[in-house]
């Protein structure tokens, strides 16, 4: 299917019909990845595993990794 980009503001963005957002299953967020030379929208719940994390997500997967090395520098300071 052919859009039209369109600008907004300085940049071009496409607008996605209700017939394809309910299609995606999309209600407020997509997560869009740029895979060689082409686009992927997906639906922000539908989205792969390395979609972009919540602050606390990454906190507390960061965290979880290096717990112990975190509590070594706490413990030399």
């Amino acid at each position: 299917m052919i859009r039209t980009l369109q600008k907004i503001g300085n940049s071009r963005g496409i607008v996605l019909t209700r017939t394809m957002l309910d299609h995606l299953g999309a209600t407020s967020a997509v997560d869009v990845q740029m895979e060689q030379g082409r686009i992927v929208i997906t639906a922000a719940s539908a989205a792969q595993p390395g979609r972009r994390q919540s602050f606390d997500e990454a906190k507390a997967s960061t965290f979880a990794q290096c717990d112990d090395t975190l509590r070594q520098l706490a413990d030399a300071s």
